[in-house]
C-alpha cells in the first residue's frame, strides 16, 4: 500500500513550481489530488503532465467564493476534503486553529513553509532582473545549505506530512529552507 492511499488532498499553486512538484509527489504516493490555480492553462498542463487521480479547479485562494466553490466540488466529488488554503500571512494562523477545531475529526493540520525554490517562475524573474539575480546569489551564501530548495525536496516533506509516517504530528511549521530561517 502506497503512504497516500485513499488520501484526498488539495494542492494550491500547482500549476507549476512547487505546488505541481507536492501534486505529482502526492498522486505517485496514492492520493487523489485536486490541483487549484488562477490560470486555467498551467492547470490543463499540470493535469496532462500528472497524469491520473488529479482534477483541476480554477480559483483564487484569495477569494471566498472560489474556496467554496473547490470545497463543493471535492464535497460533491469525494464526499469529503476540508479547505486547507488561504492567504500565506495567515496560513500558520489558520493552522493553529484546524489544528483544534479538526481534533474530533483525526485530521492533522501543517503548515510547509519552503523556502526559495528553484523554480520557472523564479527562473524567469532572475533573467530579466539584474538586482534580483544579485540577491539569489547573496542568497546562496547565506544559506546553511549554500543552495536553493528543489521542488522535489519540497514535495517530499508534503508527503511526509500527509502520510502516516507522520500520524502524531499536527499544528506545526516545517521549514524546508536549507536552514535559513533558524540563522
Amino acid at each position: 500500500m502506497k503512504k497516500l492511499e485513499g488520501k484526498v488532498a488539495l494542492i494550491t499553486g500547482a500549476g507549476s513550481g512547487i505546488g505541481l512538484a507536492i501534486a505529482e509527489a502526492f498522486v505517485q504516493a496514492g492520493a487523489y489530488v485536486y490541483i487549484m490555480g488562477r490560470h486555467a492553462a498551467p492547470l490543463e498542463q499540470a493535469v496532462k503532465k500528472i497524469g491520473e487521480n488529479v482534477a483541476a479547479v480554477q480559483g483564487d485562494v484569495a477569494e471566498l467564493a472560489d474556496l467554496k466553490g473547490v470545497y463543493t466540488r471535492v464535497k460533491q466529488d469525494k464526499g469529503r476534503h476540508s479547505v486547507y488554503s488561504a492567504s500565506k500571512a495567515a496560513v500558520r494562523s489558520f493552522a493553529r486553529t484546524w489544528t483544534a477545531d479538526q481534533q474530533d475529526r483525526k485530521i492533522r493540520v501543517n503548515v510547509l513553509s519552503p523556502g526559495t525554490t528553484d523554480t520557472p517562475g523564479l527562473n524567469e524573474l532572475i533573467t530579466s532582473n539584474a538586482v534580483l539575480q544579485d540577491r539569489i546569489t547573496n542568497l546562496h551564501k547565506i544559506v546553511p545549505l549554500g543552495r536553493l530548495v528543489q521542488p522535489a525536496e519540497v514535495a517530499k516533506a508534503a508527503v511526509f506530512l500527509a502520510s502516516d509516517d507522520a500520524s502524531f504530528i499536527t499544528g506545526i511549521e516545517l521549514f524546508v529552507d536549507g536552514g535559513i530561517a533558524q540563522i
